[in-house]
C-alpha cells in the first residue's frame, strides 16, 4: 500500500472510531439537523407570508416590524443578522423546539450536556416532544431535577438562517423587538460552554436595544411604559426567586456539611419547596401557584442562567459605555 493510501486509510479509520465513540452525540446532531432543515424547507419568504390569508393584519404588521428591527440591529448595534428572519414558518408540533433543563438534586447547579468539540450547555433541545420527554425521564432516573419548556425562539448562531416563527407574532411589539435583538446577539457573540454568560448578555443587550428602538425609532413611550410596568412586577418576582435561591443554596450546603442522609434531605427539600410556594402566594397576592411553573431546582437554575447578571450588565452598558450598545457588543466579541 502506498504512503498516500495509508494516510487516507488512517484518517478514515480515526473518523469511524470517532463516530462510533460519539454515536449518541452524532445521532442527536443528525436528528436536530433534520428538524432544522425541515423548518427551513417549510419556510416561505416574508413577501409571500404577507399574502397569507391565515395571518391577521396585526401579525403582518409584526412581520414588517421584524424586517425593520433586523436592519436597525445590524446598522445601529453591530449585530450579525445575516439572512435571519427573512422567511416565515407557520408553526405546528413539528416546528416547535422543546427544551429540557436539569439540575443536581441538592445543589443549585445546572447539569451540562456535552456537545463534543462545541463544548457544554445547560439545555438540550428537541423538535419532537416525545424525545424531550424521553430525555427528561432519563435524567429523572439519574436523580436530577428536570423541566421541559418551549423555546420562544432560538438561534443557530449564523450557521443556518433562522426563520420567523408564527408563535413569535403572539408577542406584543416591545417583547418581539427584544426577542429579535436577543437572538441576534447570540448570532454575534457566543461563548461555547458558558450558558449563563451567553444568556445574561443576550438578555441585557435585548432589553437595552429594545428600549432604544422604542424611543428613537417607534417613538412609542406608551408601549415602553407598559413594558416597564410589567418588567417592574417581573423584577419583584425575580428578586423573590433570587432571595429564595440564596436561602435554598445555603440549606443544601448545611445539609452537606452535617452529613444529612439523602432520604432525609429529600424530605426536608420538599418541605422547603412547599414553604416557598406558600410564601410566594402571600408575596404576589396570587390565589394559586401557576401550573406551568415546575418548582424544583431547575426553577432556580434557569433563573440564574438567564437573569442573575443582566441588570448589572445593563448598568455597564448605560454607565461605562454611555448607552453605546454597539461599543459594548464590540468589546465582548
Amino acid at each position: 500500500m502506498s504512503m498516500k493510501k495509508k494516510i487516507v486509510a488512517s484518517i478514515v479509520t480515526f473518523l469511524l472510531i470517532g463516530i462510533i465513540w460519539n454515536w449518541e452525540l452524532v445521532n442527536y446532531g443528525l436528528i436536530q439537523l433534520q428538524g432544522q432543515l425541515s423548518l427551513i424547507q417549510a419556510a416561505v419568504p416574508v413577501t409571500d407570508a404577507l399574502q397569507l390569508e391565515i395571518l391577521t393584519e396585526d401579525e403582518k404588521d409584526k412581520i414588517r416590524l421584524i424586517q425593520e428591527v433586523r436592519t436597525w440591529a445590524h446598522d445601529e448595534l453591530g449585530l450579525n443578522v445575516g439572512d435571519n428572519y427573512t422567511e416565515f414558518v407557520q408553526q405546528d408540533s413539528s416546528s416547535t423546539m422543546w427544551v429540557v433543563t436539569a439540575a443536581y438534586p441538592f445543589q443549585l447547579k445546572s447539569y451540562q450536556w456535552s456537545y463534543g468539540p462545541v463544548g457544554k450547555m445547560a439545555y438540550k433541545g428537541f423538535f419532537e416532544r416525545s424525545l424531550a420527554e424521553a430525555e427528561q425521564e432519563r435524567m429523572n432516573e439519574l436523580g436530577f431535577d428536570t423541566d421541559i419548556g418551549v423555546a420562544g425562539g432560538w438561534s443557530t448562531l449564523g450557521i443556518l438562517s433562522d426563520p420567523i416563527l408564527s408563535g413569535m407574532l403572539k408577542r406584543d411589539s416591545a417583547s418581539l423587538v427584544e426577542l429579535i435583538i436577543h437572538e441576534s446577539t447570540h448570532a454575534t457573540v457566543f461563548h461555547f460552554g458558558e450558558t449563563s454568560w451567553n444568556e445574561n448578555v443576550a438578555t441585557a443587550v435585548g432589553r437595552a436595544g429594545m428600549e432604544q428602538y422604542l424611543i428613537e425609532v417607534l417613538k412609542d413611550t406608551a408601549l415602553l411604559n407598559t413594558y416597564n410596568q410589567r418588567r417592574t412586577q417581573r423584577k419583584r418576582n425575580q428578586e423573590f426567586i433570587h432571595r429564595q435561591a440564596q436561602l435554598l443554596s445555603a440549606r443544601y450546603d448545611a445539609w452537606e456539611k452535617l452529613g444529612v442522609p439523602l432520604e432525609r434531605r429529600a424530605e426536608k427539600k420538599q418541605k422547603v419547596m412547599d414553604g416557598i410556594k406558600e410564601e410566594f402566594l402571600v408575596f404576589s397576592g396570587r390565589n394559586s401557584w401557576p401550573e406551568s411553573w415546575e418548582l424544583n431546582n431547575t426553577f432556580f437554575t434557569d433563573y440564574l442562567n438567564y437573569h442573575a447578571s443582566n441588570d448589572s450588565l445593563e448598568l455597564v452598558i448605560h454607565k461605562e459605555f454611555k448607552s453605546d450598545i454597539k461599543a459594548f457588543v464590540e468589546s465582548i466579541k
